[in-house]
């Protein structure tokens, strides 16, 4: 994946028609995406083993709408669909989630997470 990731980096740094950039741009977003997925199933076997170790981290929430919907808008548009995305002004920037006990996520068949404003 990080290989997928440096070639996709360099062809993004190379001239390309809005069309080729907004597909780069694409095919890194999802590189990005699969890779933080298998980074999870890892993370998975490290909770089987009892050695996750977890941590609080900041989510910048304009970055990550945007990775979202550009994430989905190839299928949006396939669909004729329009994706939109909206921070309401009372919004903070920054969010600090903790993942929950593994334990919550394995009973449940979910992974849960606690959002925390950072004001």
């Amino acid at each position: 994946m990080n290989g997928v990731i440096g070639m996709t980096d360099l062809l993004l740094e190379t001239p390309l028609n809005r069309e080729q950039r907004h597909f780069a741009d694409t095919v890194r977003l999802s590189a990005n995406s699969l890779l933080h997925l298998i980074n999870e199933i890892l993370d998975f076997s490290k909770i089987e083993a009892g050695k996750l170790v977890l941590e609080e981290s900041p989510i910048h929430i304009g970055p990550l709408l945007e990775e979202v919907i550009l994430g989905q808008a190839g299928r949006a548009q396939a669909k004729n669909v329009e994706i939109a995305g909206h921070v309401s002004a009372g919004m903070p920037e920054i969010l600090l989630a903790t993942p929950s006990h593994p334990a919550d996520g394995r009973q449940s068949g979910q992974q849960r997470r606690q959002i925390h404003s950072r004001r």
